[in-house]
């Protein structure tokens, strides 16, 4: 019987490895892309649901007239970064006590209020009623991709998609 093989090739050659490498870097570094920009609508997405979280409460504590007096969120977009929002209670924030402080997730950013400025929101006491206020935050690297949460007047905060 004869033998069909050709002898002396075993495996890949020089040129097949190269080509096999270059096509795997392709589409590593594309899921690796993906990925990242998975990871920045997580943070984005569950940065606004914490905002959202943290209205709702200052509302509630208003409602409940804890330390007898109105509670509200104060948003400071830093010019040099490292926004924030910050829970106080009282008349203002000016004339208020801070309660407590957070920072944005690393990668976010306020786009409403402006660069420099800063936006609040009061919550009557007693009733919880509050002026109309959005707060836009987005990715810094990606100002495209913002999250927009929303305060109505009669005090409802709300995440919109």
């Amino acid at each position: 019987m004869k033998n069909n093989f050709k002898q002396g090739r075993v495996g890949l050659s020089m040129v097949e490895l190269m080509i096999t490498i270059g096509v795997m870097a392709i589409v590593v570094s594309a899921g690796f892309v993906n990925l990242r920009n998975f990871q920045g609508k997580k943070a984005l997405s569950n940065e606004a649901d914490s905002i959202v979280a943290v209205l709702r409460r200052a509302q509630q504590n208003a409602v409940g007239q804890e330390n007898a007096s109105a509670w509200g969120v104060k948003f400071f977009n830093q010019v040099s970064g490292g926004d924030y929002y910050q829970v106080f209670y009282g008349a203002s924030y000016a004339a208020g006590t801070a309660e407590s402080i957070k920072y944005l997730s690393l990668g976010l950013k306020f786009t409403s209020p402006t660069s420099g400025n800063s936006t609040e929101i009061l919550f009557v006491k007693g009733t919880g009623l509050t002026n109309v206020v959005t707060v836009v935050i987005a990715e810094s690297k990606d100002l495209s991709n913002t999250k927009t949460v929303s305060v109505n007047a009669l005090g409802l905060a709300k995440r919109d998609d």
